[in-house]
């Protein structure tokens, strides 16, 4: 348990030190970029796989996004060569030209492009170009679908993913439609509007409200926050049980004409940043999110953060974005005192819930209820209220003949 904020933080930075270094080792020497000329860079969506040649948009936003703000000597040639590689795609892959015309059409692409891009002053054309790109998807007035050439209704994930890219970048008034459609979907997956939403839209949830809480930080009225903290908690209760145990990410499909597409959300980071933008003492210092964040910290320690259910390799685009929940978590915990109470009555509960902790219990009420039975209830065989202690023995025998048999 971090209980020392500082402690906390500095395991923060020795994990984004890794990160980093796991980007630059992969952008610099993989085959990926060996195979291109000196004037490029790329990374592919696998960190630590050398050999490699796999490159392609989602890596190299994912690289920027980590190395962008870097300016040392060894990065910052490196990022300039990315941003080269995006800037002249279509020059570098002659034999993937179609991907690379479908790569355009891409909101989630084009969006984690302009998200890492503009983190580089050097890119500012490049962002100008594929914001003016994102800007054409816009669609009914509300958000986009996952093609900028599909007018249809649109869709929470790709609208969050713009909306986040095009105010990054100053366009945040042109997307206020947008925002009010993913407040609108936020509010309508709340079970008291009566909505019975499966855990898969649960996740998708969570990413919208990283957004909104990206987006609205610092300018929401006392009443919006309210409505955005009240939605962290509903999505909360349904997912800290999935934070205990196994590494999970959600898969999206979708389709483009005749190919099958698949983004992931890592929604846990994202989850635990929320926990410490919204509720830092109650939920982030509680049990299930300071494990999961130690768990994941040690995981990129030790070069071994994957989610299993989705491949043995690391993932450039979930690492970057990792990365970025670390800030959040860094901006939110730094001069803050963490409490080890809910880390403490996390565990008890947890406890409680095992195997051996309930045969214990079961074992002390029933010695309890056999000294009340022999010692007492013979004495108040003629009181009124004798009765209850025949209905409570009746009732935990006939638990205790379950609890056996479920055992079993």
């Amino acid at each position: 348990m971090y209980n020392n904020a500082d402690k906390l933080l500095r395991r923060i930075g020795e994990a984004k030190d890794q990160i980093r270094k796991l980007f630059v080792k992969q952008c610099a020497h993989g085959q990926q970029t060996t195979s291109l000329p000196v004037s490029a860079a790329a990374c592919g969506q696998f960190l630590n796989v050398i050999v490699s040649p796999q490159r392609g948009l989602h890596g190299t936003a994912a690289a920027i996004r980590v190395l962008g703000g870097d300016t040392s000597q060894k990065t910052e040639p490196l990022v300039l060569r990315m941003v080269e590689y995006i800037r002249k795609r279509d020059v570098y892959e002659p034999n993937k030209l179609l991907k690379c015309r479908r790569d355009d059409n891409n909101v989630v692409k084009i969006s984690e492009a302009v998200i890492a891009l503009q983190r580089v002053p050097a890119a500012s054309d490049v962002v100008a170009q594929l914001a003016q790109r994102l800007r054409s998807g816009f669609t009914q007035g509300q958000g986009w679908n996952w093609f900028l050439d599909d007018q249809g209704a649109p869709e929470p994930f790709p609208t969050a993913f713009a909306c986040y890219a095009l105010s990054c970048v100053g366009f945040g008034t042109d997307v206020d439609g947008a925002r009010q459609y993913l407040k609108k979907y936020l509010q309508q997956n709340d079970p008291k509007n009566g909505s019975g939403k499966r855990h898969a839209d649960t996740m998708t949830d969570v990413f919208c409200l990283y957004v909104m809480t990206v987006l609205t930080a610092g300018q929401t009225n006392s009443e919006e926050r309210q409505v955005l903290k009240e939605t962290f908690d509903r999505i909360w209760h349904r997912l800290e049980p999935l934070l205990v145990g196994d590494d999970l990410e959600q898969n999206i499909e979708y389709r483009d004409v005749d190919e099958t597409c698949y983004v992931r959300i890592p929604w846990q980071p994202y989850l635990l940043a929320l926990a410490s933008y919204y509720r830092i003492q109650r939920k982030f210092s509680s049990w299930a999110a300071q494990t999961k964040l130690g768990h994941i910290l040690d995981m990129v320690r030790d070069e071994s953060y994957v989610y299993p259910y989705s491949g043995k390799f690391l993932s450039s685009r979930t690492h970057a974005i990792l990365y970025e929940a670390l800030e959040m978590i860094h901006r939110n915990v730094e001069h803050r005192q963490l409490l080890p109470l809910f880390f403490l009555w996390g565990n008890f509960v947890r406890l409680l819930r095992t195997r051996r902790a309930r045969f214990l219990v079961f074992v002390l009420v029933t010695a309890a209820l056999a000294y009340i039975g022999y010692h007492w209830y013979p004495l108040r065989r003629e009181e009124d209220y004798s009765g209850i202690f025949i209905n409570v023995i009746s009732a935990w025998l006939f638990y205790a003949l379950s609890w056996a048999q479920r055992s079993r």
